[in-house]
């Protein structure tokens, strides 16, 4: 899982941007396991909220397990 995290957070940062934050949240898929969602800050306003990412700071990009 560790290189799993490692591969997405280099594509995240890559497609983003080298400042783009990332985070990874347990879920639960039925066909993977151990299952995460990932989530990047919000490219719009920098992490503050905004309606992009309805004021969490945090996008969902991709579900990986």
């Amino acid at each position: 899982m560790s290189q799993l995290k490692g591969s997405l957070d280099y594509m995240a940062k890559q497609l983003f941007g080298p400042e783009t934050k990332t985070k990874f949240r347990p879920h639960h898929f039925p066909f993977t396991e151990p299952s995460a969602e990932m989530d990047v800050s919000c490219f719009n306003c920098g992490g503050k909220g905004c309606n992009v990412c309805k004021g969490s700071g945090w996008i969902e990009i991709l579900g990986c397990g």
